[in-house]
């Protein structure tokens, strides 16, 4: 079994940027429309329609933080097998790590670079030392 949660308003958009999402739909034999109490009917029928039309055969259930019915994921499907699907790791999705080791520079910097590259990457993550202690960003 492989399960694939999907965000309702942000997959379509994703879709078009990230090979991995589509074939992370395609290869999964469930499909857990998450986020369902943050959109509506129509919103939830167009991901549903969404994910459909990339697999036809997953079973699919819309979620509110992830919660399903246990009996959703015994639940057999038509769906791909991960043994028989493409991987979805490609050069084009795998993390990159940048270690920007700076100390002393004023929170209104970091502030500013955030800003600056805020268009340019997806996810950004790390520490930050502000007067001695550590602010995860």
């Amino acid at each position: 079994m492989t399960v694939c949660v999907v965000d309702p308003v942000r997959t379509p958009k994703l879709l078009g940027t990230l090979e991995a999402v589509k074939k992370q739909i395609a290869a999964a034999s469930h499909i857990i429309i998450n986020k369902a109490d943050l959109t509506d009917q129509a919103g939830l029928a167009a991901a549903e329609a969404l994910v459909r039309g990339i697999n036809p055969g997953a079973a699919v259930a819309a979620a509110v933080q992830a919660a399903v019915d246990p009996a959703f994921l015994a639940r057999r499907s038509g769906g791909l097998r991960l043994a028989r699907a493409e991987s979805c790791n490609t050069p084009g999705n795998r993390p990159r790590s940048v270690l920007l080791p700076q100390r002393d520079v004023p929170p209104e910097r970091l502030e500013e670079f955030l800003d600056r590259t805020a268009g340019l990457v997806l996810r950004m993550k790390g520490f930050y030392e502000i007067d001695g202690r550590l602010v995860y960003v």
